[in-house]
């Protein structure tokens, strides 16, 4: 845990910092018409657009779990009915089964013979097979690889908890 601490901390020390609106740390004074402290600005407003649209898609994403999870919670809950509908029913067919079974027991029939003609009814019969539980949506998150020009992949979340960079070796 503290080495995966130690190292989102270099990252994000490697990749600007975390503050936002502070272009030069180094508190000497900059030609604010200069190409290179431009560049700076540029991509600075374009980090912070980018991340605005990643929060807003973010948002969009968990709104469309909770339709997707109260969706579920009502087919779950019709699931869960019917299932109980279909236990009742094998108890009731199972409890049939075993009364007749006593009866002819009591009245010295064969046990065997019957049973071989009228097998015990099984949860799995397709008359009493309850339907399977779906799984609860979850929120997915999808890796983006990026690819730079000396050829390290940067693999990342889109939570951007932290970032893997991988050298890329060519055979």
């Amino acid at each position: 845990m503290r080495v995966r601490c130690q190292l989102q901390a270099r990252e994000v020390k490697t990749k600007g910092g975390k503050a936002k609106g502070r272009l030069h740390g180094n508190g000497l004074p900059r030609i604010l018409t200069d190409d290179e402290f431009f560049e700076k600005v540029v991509t600075h407003f374009k980090a912070l657009e980018e991340e605005e649209a990643e929060k807003e898609a973010q948002k969009q994403k968990k709104e469309n779990l909770n339709a997707e999870i109260d969706e579920w919670r009502k087919n779950e809950g019709k699931r869960k009915k019917t299932n109980l509908e279909l236990q009742g029913k094998w108890e009731a067919a199972e409890g049939a089964w075993k009364a007749e079974k006593e009866r002819i027991r009591v009245a010295g029939g064969k046990i065997k013979d019957w049973t071989k003609e009228n097998p015990k009814p099984k949860k799995n019969d397709p008359e009493f097979k309850q339907e399977k539980a779906v799984p609860k949506p979850k929120l997915k998150h999808v890796a983006v690889a990026d690819t730079d020009t000396a050829g390290v992949i940067t693999f990342r979340t889109t939570k951007n908890l932290f970032q893997s960079r991988i050298q890329y070796f060519k055979y």
